[in-house]
């Protein structure tokens, strides 16, 4: 090839690598454009959780009618419990909706151990003058993030006299999810989740797909084993930095302040409530006896001399570990230090295992930091329910008196929420004086109620059926394990009639599940006339839906 040629083949190589390299840039500043475009018009929407299962689907309730031909609105999303208001508010009315995650929601019990419930008992006993609706709109697993879009919603459609927000134990789980997702999922799926980050990329979703629908119950359900074992092993796998921290906890902040906001535009009272958890919550096992004997090591065999001998170890070890061995050691450094009676030093390094621990499933000390400074801020109620279980707590340690694991209320624990969610509406003005009405005679009154076996009216049913001891199992699940065993005693007795009923009271709770609670109503019925069953019986047909 001649010097010419190689010239122009030369040049024509150029020019056509400067024509790619245009276009493009071209494209991508067309990209850029209507990208900007998309944002300005609020195309596409905010972007939801990764996860599945932080959908939320809106609006919260749908359009009934009840048995009297009266307009109702009912919860239509199958994760929520079976509830109903009124589409108009009634004069006097007092509506009071509750927003959050698994927390609120009362896993591992019946909606009537959520401390929703409680406080709806509580307002209606205090002003019985009102017409009280009180609406758990808590779906497990939810971040703020999706808290703020059903608040938002409801605040704008359902006309409510005070909204609360419980929220702050979810906060971690998306991120976990993405890191997974980076290290383990292949190209596809990388670049999937890149572009759906656009909100481009979102409106054509939507424009082709149509809005999105609410999947069935069997898709939900984050209660199955595969969906628990995923996110275990995504915890052993991901570790979150502290700037990753941050930048979540900021994020945090920012949809609280957001929820505010939304209040505000329908001048709605808004509550917002620190989020306690269980601090002597290590796992599903407590330490093994002798194991302070075991770390400290050969020496005096003196109980003290044990116990001093395991703390110093302990608190050399603790600069230099790793996340996972930092939490563990702050937390038998805590237990050392309460059995030696030094409180404060053990209630610090409580709360600082909580903080430490690499599942952040409980919300964390600075996330609660922030909700204290924005109710200052903001000049809005707050419910320090954090502060409150810590004073009612022995050593100050909040622990299994109010909590059966990490985050989940036992009941007992539910009500001294409803009754400080009371107190401080009542002292921020939302409620009215009520002088005659005493909130300690009514936790009294209160914890009376409860009996060996569970109640079998449907509005005071618990869950723990005929073993008391389910409350402290350590089992987010054991309500829908409940259900199981139920069916096995049924299928092994059908004369069991309490455990019908039992069976009943499940149903009738859950979305769709009235016409299966009547049945088993009615079997029992049968077998024995008991006159709460009959009640429950007749209420189900006063509510048909």
């Amino acid at each position: 090839m001649g010097v010419a040629e190689t010239v122009t083949s030369t040049t024509s190589a150029g020019r056509a690598a400067l024509l790619v390299v245009f276009s493009l840039g071209l494209s991508l500043a067309l990209l850029a454009l209507l990208e900007g475009g998309a944002r300005v018009a609020g195309l596409g929407g905010e972007r939801m959780s990764r996860l599945p299962y932080q959908q939320v689907y809106l609006p919260s309730l749908l359009p009934a009618t009840g048995p009297d031909g009266e307009a109702l609105l009912r919860t239509g999303d199958v994760r929520m419990w079976r509830q109903q208001i009124r589409a108009e508010k009634p004069e006097a009315g007092l509506r009071v909706l509750v927003f959050g995650a698994s927390a609120s929601a009362g896993l591992g019990f019946s909606p009537n151990a959520a401390f929703a419930r409680p406080l709806e008992r509580i307002l209606q006993e205090a002003l019985p003058g009102r017409r009280v609706e009180v609406l758990n709109l808590s779906i497990v697993a939810l971040p703020a993030k999706s808290v703020k879009q059903l608040l938002d919603d409801a605040a704008h459609r359902y006309d409510p006299d005070v909204l609360i927000v419980y929220s702050g134990n979810n906060e971690f789980m998306e991120i976990h999810a993405e890191r997974y997702q980076e290290l383990r999922g292949g190209f596809a799926s990388r670049l999937r989740d890149r572009l759906m980050g656009l909100h481009l990329a979102r409106f054509l979703v939507r424009l082709f797909e149509g809005p999105v629908q609410a999947p069935s119950l069997a898709q939900q359900d984050v209660s199955q084993a595969d969906v628990r074992q995923a996110e275990r092993t995504i915890i052993q796998e991901v570790e979150i930095g502290e700037d990753e921290r941050g930048r979540i906890i900021d994020e945090y902040e920012g949809h609280l302040r957001e929820m505010v906001a939304s209040a505000r535009s329908t001048e709605t009272p808004i509550v917002l409530a620190t989020v306690a958890s269980n601090w002597r919550w290590r796992g599903l096992r407590d330490l093994a006896d002798g194991w302070a004997r075991e770390e400290a090591g050969p020496g005096s065999e003196e109980r003290e001399a044990v116990l001093l001998r395991a703390r110093a170890k302990l608190s050399a070890r603790i600069p230099t570990a790793s996340q996972e061995e930092r939490a563990e050691a702050l937390y038998r450094r805590a237990v050392v230090h309460e059995a030696l009676g030094d409180l404060a030093s053990a209630r610090s390094d409580y709360k600082a295992a909580k903080d430490a621990d690499p599942h952040l499933r409980r919300a964390l000390g600075a996330g609660n930091e922030r909700v204290r400074a924005v109710a200052s801020e903001a000049g809005v109620p707050l419910a320090d329910i954090e502060a409150l279980l810590a004073a009612d707590a022995a050593s100050g340690v909040i622990g299994f008196e109010s909590f059966y694991d990490n985050v989940h209320f036992t009941p007992e624990g539910a009500l001294l929420v409803a009754a400080e969610l009371f107190r401080v509406m009542q002292a921020e003005g939302l409620l009215p004086p009520t002088p005659k009405f005493s909130v300690l005679g009514w936790l009294a009154r209160e914890a009376e109620r409860r009996g060996e076996l569970d109640a079998l009216s449907a509005g005071d049913w618990i869950g723990f059926g005929f073993d008391r001891s389910r409350i402290a199992l350590r089992d987010p699940w054991k309500y829908d394990r409940l259900k199981d065993e139920l069916d096995t005693r049924i299928a092994a007795d059908p004369t069991d009639w309490r455990a019908l009923a039992y069976r009943g009271n499940i149903f009738v709770h859950r979305i769709g599940g009235a016409a299966a609670a009547r049945e088993d109503y009615a079997a029992a019925l049968k077998i024995e006339d008991n006159a709460e069953v009959r009640a429950n019986s007749e209420g189900l047909r006063r509510a048909a839906e």
